[in-house]
């Protein structure tokens, strides 16, 4: 019986999770597109079928483009936290000696510390806002880098297959490191010379 409603509690949470996925993908703006624009925007769709070395040029011209503009953001939302994180820390401080000052001058005693920093941290509460709002923002491109990345490693070792297929019909023999061709290759090479 126990086991049974976690299981009801775990799929109530499941539900309640793809629900609040949905809602952000169709809402929640990213530099002016919603999270689901930016994912059909950003998509590499790899062939099912064959791949020829066209096809293979075109996508690693699709993910270096893709990849320059989710880097732009992401680099973009770093900065922009960094400022913020500066402005915070100078709001912070100035609103924790104005708060000190105004109580020194009202009561001629100071106020206590912990006082001065709970006062001071409710009136950078906005910055905070902020902040938070653009780490989600950031670690949004941060993650759509890390996707394209691994699509042009993907990339890389198909090409590298279709390399090594297109080398299976030569007679190359590889020891110690060299590569040379065997002997009977190297007289037709001679012979083609002449």
């Amino acid at each position: 019986m126990e086991d049974e409603k976690i299981v009801s509690d775990l799929e109530a949470a499941c539900k309640a999770i793809g629900s609040l996925e949905a809602h952000l993908d169709s809402t929640f703006k990213i530099d002016g597109k919603t999270r689901k624009e930016w994912r059909v925007k950003l998509h590499v769709a790899f062939p099912e079928t064959e791949m020829t070395f066209a096809d293979v040029i075109r996508l690693g011209s699709k993910i270096a483009n893709n990849y320059q503009v989710a880097a732009h953001y992401r680099d973009k939302q770093t900065l922009t936290i960094d400022a913020l994180g500066r402005a915070k820390q100078d709001k912070y401080n100035e609103s924790y000696q104005e708060i000190l000052d105004t109580y020194v001058a009202k009561t001629g005693k100071a106020l206590a510390q912990k006082s001065c920093e709970v006062k001071a941290s409710v009136s950078v509460k906005d910055i905070d806002g902020a902040i938070s709002t653009l780490k989600v923002t950031r670690d949004f491109w941060q993650k759509t880098c890390e996707t394209l990345h691994e699509a042009r490693r993907t990339l890389e070792i198909i090409s590298r297959a279709m390399a090594g297929e297109s080398m299976v019909g030569r007679d190359f023999v590889v020891k110690a490191g060299a590569t040379r061709r065997t002997p009977e290759l190297e007289e037709e090479h001679e012979e083609d010379k002449e």
